[in-house]
């Protein structure tokens, strides 16, 4: 079991970028930013556990509401770019995948 794994989507998620509600940008390893990486992951988790069922659902964070069959598409992507790169545990950061893997 790894100590530390990370989202990575595309080479975008290494760019600064301001998070809907924020007034700053910021870049990986920040709090922000991490949280927001993994909720997507949960929220396409929870989008394809849904099944063939439709409708709406609360994400796992509730901060958002997800119409299953308009996002199953999106859904699917991010559960295969995780399946290949690895989705980090809560409260780990890029910043701690980082450290880790400096000290090898």
């Amino acid at each position: 079991d790894p100590d530390v794994v990370v989202v990575l989507y595309t080479i975008w998620e290494l760019a600064v970028r301001e998070l809907p509600g924020a007034t700053d940008f910021a870049g990986p390893g920040t709090p922000g930013i991490d949280d927001w990486q993994r909720s997507e992951y949960d929220t396409a988790a929870d989008v394809l556990g849904a099944g063939r069922a439709g409708g709406v659902l609360a994400s796992v964070h509730r901060n958002k509401m997800n119409e299953v069959n308009p996002h199953r598409g999106w859904a699917t992507k991010v559960l295969r770019r995780a399946r290949a790169f690895g989705v980090a545990r809560a409260n780990v950061s890029y910043v701690d995948f980082l450290v880790a893997s400096s000290h090898r």
